[in-house]
């Protein structure tokens, strides 16, 4: 980070539509796989040794990962970051040999209010040496974190747009388990669940000094947390969401970095040291272009409570 550049305080009067925050560009080397694959708790033997695409590959959630310190934050400040992820929407077009250059892009697209709280939308994309596009992404946040906002409280309207597919599917449990999406799968079926305990130590990987040159934020800062009414350091959104793609690779295989589809809604805040537990189940398969594209509803649960829901899709590859 240029520490002689004067940063923006992330506020939403500061917030511009249309201005490009990059571009940047990164070597996806072993070391920054290693990080996140420890941050993420994914060690997936395809990003460390022989894969369906030769040699090891860059986890696509990685390159999400980078784009905003490398890009966002070193526009505006990140000891300012009051945000609160909303929603992510992603779409996986090719994947990266892990020593290749990327070149990151970000920009604010859109921002608005919201039940009178104040929200940004960031497109976000990697690219490869070649100009092909790996992934592009929008990233939609709450922008005014503060003492007295009770996060989780709000539930999902039926007159909005996306309530459907907000209603986490149950899984019927007398079905046996699918390891890999097949077209013979009928709606119900589970697929393998995970269990996670996201440590402290697992978040400075994601977001503390050495992501971000700076200590004081919502993510690693006790101090910080609490004065903007957290209880404790949120886990970051980038990183819970992170659990999804594991299972969505393990299920889907290759095709999930060609034509993997990922929408995520986040309904409760996230602290460390609690357990979760990611289910899964088969939506729906549908004809698209000649294929055959499986959608799997997950579902992300902290005892009782739902703490985030997606919908993964890829098209299948027998």
């Amino acid at each position: 980070m240029d520490v002689t550049k004067e940063l923006l305080p992330l506020e939403y009067e500061t917030i511009h539509i249309g201005v490009e925050m990059g571009p940047a560009e990164l070597v996806v080397d072993d070391h920054l796989v290693r990080t996140y694959a420890y941050g993420s708790d994914d060690f997936n033997p395809w990003y460390f040794g022989p894969s369906p695409f030769g040699g090891a590959v860059v986890p696509p959630g990685a390159l999400l990962w980078s784009i905003s310190s490398r890009t966002m934050w070193r526009t505006y400040d990140v000891a300012t970051d009051k945000g609160v992820m909303s929603k992510e929407e992603l779409t996986f077009l090719k994947a990266a040999p892990v020593g290749s250059r990327v070149r990151l892009d970000s920009r604010f697209v859109d921002k608005f209010v919201k039940r009178n709280e104040p929200y940004y939308v960031l497109e976000v994309s990697a690219t490869d040496a070649s100009g092909d596009v790996l992934v592009i992404g929008r990233w939609t946040e709450m922008t005014n974190m503060r003492p007295g906002l009770a996060l989780g409280s709000a539930q999902p309207r039926s007159s909005e747009p996306d309530a459907a597919w907000w209603v986490e599917s149950s899984a019927d449990q007398t079905m046996a388990v699918a390891s890999r999406a097949s077209k013979g799968l009928i709606p119900g079926t589970p697929i393998p669940t995970l269990r996670k305990i996201v440590r402290f130590r697992q978040i400075l990987a994601f977001a503390g000094p050495d992501r971000y040159g700076e200590p004081l934020n919502m993510h690693v800062n006790s101090s910080y947390a609490a004065s903007i009414g957290l209880p404790a350091p949120i886990v970051p959104g980038i990183l819970t969401s992170a659990y999804f793609m594991e299972a969505a690779t393990a299920f889907f295989g290759r095709s999930w970095f060609e034509t993997g589809q990922l929408r995520t809604q986040f309904l409760r805040p996230v602290y460390p040291d609690h357990e979760l537990v990611i289910h899964g189940a088969v939506r729906e398969t549908v004809s698209e272009a000649g294929a055959s594209r499986q959608y799997v509803d997950l579902w992300c649960q902290r005892e009782s409570e739902i703490v985030l829901v997606a919908r993964a899709s890829a098209v299948i590859v027998d």
